[in-house]
């Protein structure tokens, strides 16, 4: 096993998704119906959530970059994932990735939320959650799905919110999942094992500096 490799391609990985979140992002959020009208009340819930989706999308991939409680199988003595063995490619695909992060998210985005309790004149009721994370080459998007029901205190009438709430970081990690792609293609060819140079040209290539890290 060439544990040294690995875990550098897990350093890079991690380091440049933190960097990135902490340093440069952009993060932008809507919901699907924002033409639609709602009553104050409603509007402000709809407005919580989306400003929640939007902090838990940040933190989850932040939380995501320093690899906190990591679900993968393949951990090292140091607790890090690596991504080959041997000959071996154990890159998960962008999709696996994409699963992780909406882990992260969700978790986040619970505890945002709580039980409303700002709320406190509203009775709300909601179905569970989901997340879907899209990486692509320039950004990660993301996508939650958030039924709720919201009922004033000693009103009869009720208020359906049904929305499909997103959200967008500026980080390139489709683009740096590809250098890494590469990276691990090589060094499972490699008879030497980790080949620092070759990683060292890849990143400068696609503008990823490991000085900036």
């Amino acid at each position: 096993m060439k544990k040294s490799g690995q875990v550098t391609i897990f350093i890079i990985i991690a380091v440049v998704i933190v960097g990135a979140v902490g340093g440069y992002f952009l993060l932008r959020g809507e919901s699907s119906n924002e033409d639609r009208i709602y009553t104050p009340d409603v509007e402000g819930v709809r407005e919580f959530v989306q400003d929640c989706f939007d902090e838990a999308s940040l933190i989850g991939m932040y939380e995501f970059g320093e690899q906190k409680n990591p679900s993968t199988q393949n951990l090292n003595s140091e607790g890090l994932p690596y991504y080959y063995s041997g000959d071996q490619n154990l890159l998960p695909s962008k999709i696996d990735l994409g699963g992780e992060i909406s882990n992260y998210i969700l978790e986040s985005f619970s505890l945002c939320i709580g039980d409303f309790e700002n709320f406190e004149n509203l009775e709300i009721s909601s179905r569970q959650p989901s997340v879907n994370v899209e990486i692509e080459n320039l950004k990660v998007s993301t996508e939650l799905n958030y039924d709720l029901n919201v009922k004033k205190i000693g009103s009869e009438s009720s208020s359906n919110l049904k929305e499909a709430y997103s959200s967008e970081v500026d980080i390139k990690m489709g683009k740096m999942y590809e250098v890494i792609e590469n990276i691990v293609s090589i060094d499972t060819t490699n008879e030497y094992g980790h080949c620092l140079t070759c990683s060292n040209e890849l990143l400068e290539e696609n503008d990823f500096n490991m000085e900036n890290f």
